[in-house]
């Protein structure tokens, strides 16, 4: 004769199960949660609960594995387009074999382009030569492709005091240059919005102002892209 309450007791079994079940099922969605909103205190509360139910060799092979939220990925520079921006440009100064006009810089994230004042103007004057104008355009079909770069044109004169009834002085010129060059730039296709212009006259100079070299070298136009 079977014991009822030895029946009811082995009948139960399944409860257990059930209830190891449903634990897993909410640690699995309590770790969906904490990793679809990235916040740090909800997945180590996530972890610690993962931790608990399936026991810390489960918690050292997958929570502290290699894609752990804390550990430091490093970024692929080239997806943000500065790597392809230089090569660019190199490219365009090696096809044009114009490096003795144009030079290039990347420092921290800012591409500098210097473009001689020599090439684009002649002296005291801020009329593009004729010549300048296919220089630029390349220089804007460059920057037109690259629309996460706001362009910051600065103009540069040398320490030679520049006195005229338009010109008073090399402050004058060189921001009127600056402007000349933005003018270009934008009637070919860049948004206003991306673009500034600057004049720092003689204050920043790459060479001496001591030689007519080095004053050459100092009357540039730079254009100093920025991510936005």
């Amino acid at each position: 004769m079977s014991d009822p309450l030895l029946e009811e007791e082995e009948g139960a079994t399944w409860l257990t199960t059930y209830g190891d079940l449903v634990t897993l099922l909410l640690c699995f969605f309590v770790i969906l949660y904490a990793m679809s909103t990235l916040d740090k205190k909800k997945f180590e509360l996530a972890a610690e609960s993962l931790k608990s139910s399936f026991g810390t060799g489960f918690y050292r092979e997958y929570i502290e594995s290699p894609e752990s939220p804390d550990t430091e990925i490093p970024l692929d520079t080239n997806s943000f387009g500065e790597e392809d921006v230089v090569k660019d440009i190199k490219k365009f100064i090696k096809q044009k074999k114009v490096g003795k006009y144009i030079k290039l810089k990347e420092l921290d994230g800012v591409i500098t382009i210097t473009l001689s004042g020599g090439l684009l103007f002649s002296s005291g004057k801020s009329n593009l030569k004729p010549k300048a104008r296919k220089v630029l355009d390349d220089v804007i079909s460059i920057i037109s492709e690259y629309e996460e770069y706001n362009v910051n044109i600065k103009g540069h004169t040398d320490n030679v005091k520049v006195r005229s009834a338009r010109f008073p002085s090399n402050w004058e010129l060189s921001a009127v240059r600056a402007t000349t060059v933005l003018r270009y730039v934008v009637y070919g296709g860049i948004s206003p919005k991306r673009m500034t212009a600057t004049g720092y006259a003689h204050t920043i100079p790459v060479r001496p102002n001591n030689s007519t070299a080095n004053r050459k070298k100092n009357r540039r136009v730079e254009f100093v892209l920025v991510k936005k």
